[in-house]
Order: C-alpha cells, then structure tokens, then sequence
C-alpha cells in the first residue's frame, strides 16, 4: 500500500434508500469517509468486516468507487441495515436497530495495518465490532510512529483502544461520558494527556467546534447559512476533508474552517444520503 493512501479502520452499516418504490443502497459508517474521499479523489484503503462480505462488496463495485479499494472481512452477528424513506426530497429514517458483530478475521486485520506504509490513518469506531482487540493494538503500535498522522471518531467506544493516535474527534457527551468533566481548556488538556494525543477536535453541535493542541484552544463557529447538521452531524465526513488536505500533524486554523466550508457546502447540495449513489 501506497504511503500516499489513506488506510481507514471503522465500522460499516449498510443503508438502504426507498426511493419510488426503488431500493438503493450504500455503504453507511465508516463508508462515510470513503464516498468524502472519492469526492476529493483521494487514495485510500477501507478495511473493516461484515456478517456478509460479498454483499458490501457488490455494493462497493456498483457505486463505483475509483479512487481506493477495500477489503471486507467476514463477522460473525447481525447484517446490519439501516432503512430510510426519501419522498419528495426529504429523508426518514426509518429502521435503525444495529447490534454489535464479532470480527472472526482480527488477526489478518492486524496484519493488513502492522504492514501498511499510510502516512495518515483514520478510525471510525461506531462500537459495532468491526475493529476487533488485535487490531486496534496493531493500531496503537501503528500510532508511535511520527511520520503518520491518524485521526479517531470513536462513538461507544473507550478512546483508551486508540491511545496515542494525533487527533480526536469527541462530541461535549462523549468527552464527558469519558473524562466525567465538562470541555474546559484545562480539561481538554487533561484528555488529550491522558490519551498521548497531539490535539482535540471537539463537536458542540450548532455552537460549532473547539480545536485543542499544546495548551491553545481555537473556536470555530458554524460557516454562515448552514445548519450544525451540515457540518457536525456527520462528524467522521469532517474527519476525512481534515485528513485529506492536511499534510502535517499541526491542524491551522485555516485548514478547519475550508474543511467545515466544503462539508457544509456537499451536504446541503447533495444530502449525506445521496452521497454515493454517483454513476450508478
């Protein structure tokens, strides 16, 4: 694998679209990242497992996907699908019960990231169970190293499984499930020494966002005529533009705001659920 790609880890859904009586279908989670990256036309693996491989692949091959590739690992549990309702151009969520699976592959996993040359790697962890232990210690050695820059959106998952990635991307309740404080600068830093991070990104919803590294804190409000859900409802999108135009661990605050300003502007043009639905 190319240094230049992006190696992703993360959970993955499978989202399912009525739309005219017409099912569509994408990859939703950690596939997310990979529909951002191929709008930025950026290289990248997606590796992650799935009660039914085959069928997150055929999914993979007909939104046609031309930018990265991804390997799908089989699990043990539940198919998890994710329904929604478009009619007349508004998006309901209509079914959503997703339950944990057992990664059965966490071995080769791990080997797939200990032999990776990616310079930047990102982690969606939905606590589904598609990163299984041996992987995510893959990861943290992984993590050591200080040419890459890796970024975490860990949701249901305790951030101590990523210590030492460079940044992290919490909500104002998972920080507070974690550290049992609320966001102060002084316990930003607490989180990010605790976790051997470089920075945290922290989501506030329609107050926009709060950046933290070596003792200074920056904030960023939402980019005018958007909506938090533009930007910060798909927290793991965020992560992926950051990722992709950053070449160094430091995070300027120029880099944030274009990354917020592009997210917002794909969103409201596109909606997060027709991402992915292109030349089909």
């Amino acid at each position: 694998m190319s240094s230049e790609n992006i190696l992703i880890l993360g959970d993955i859904l499978l989202d399912r679209y009525l739309v005219n009586s017409i099912y569509l279908h994408r990859i939703g989670c950690s596939g997310n990242i990979i529909n951002v990256l191929e709008e930025l036309k950026s290289k990248y693996l997606l590796v992650t497992s799935f009660p039914k491989p085959d069928l997150i692949n055929l999914i993979f091959d007909e939104c046609a996907y031309k930018s990265g590739s991804l390997i799908t690992f089989p699990a043990e549990g539940k198919t998890n699908v994710v329904e929604y309702l478009v009619d007349d151009g508004v998006t309901k969520q209509i079914k959503d019960k997703p339950e944990p699976v057992r990664n059965i592959n966490d071995l080769e996993m791990a080997e797939i990231i200990k032999n990776s040359c990616s310079k930047k790697i990102l982690v969606s962890d939905y606590g589904l169970g598609g990163i299984g232990p041996i992987s995510k210690e893959s990861l943290r050695e992984k993590f050591k190293d200080p040419a890459v820059i890796s970024f975490v959106d860990a949701r249901k998952s305790n951030y101590l499984d990523y210590f030492g990635a460079s940044w992290f991307f919490p909500t104002e309740d998972e920080f507070r499930a974690f550290l049992g404080q609320c966001p102060t600068k002084e316990s930003l830093k607490e989180f990010s020494e605790i976790l051997s991070a470089y920075g945290v990104i922290l989501k506030r919803g329609d107050r926009g966002l709060i950046k933290y590294t070596n003792g200074e804190e920056s904030d960023f409000s939402i980019p005018n005529n958007y909506l938090a859900v533009d930007v910060f409802g798909a927290g793991d999108m965020l992560m992926a533009i950051i990722a992709s135009t950053t070449k160094t661990k430091n995070l300027d605050d120029n880099t944030i705001r274009k990354a917020m300003l592009l997210l917002a502007e794909k969103l409201t043009v596109n909606g997060a659920g027709s991402l992915g639905f292109r030349d089909r």
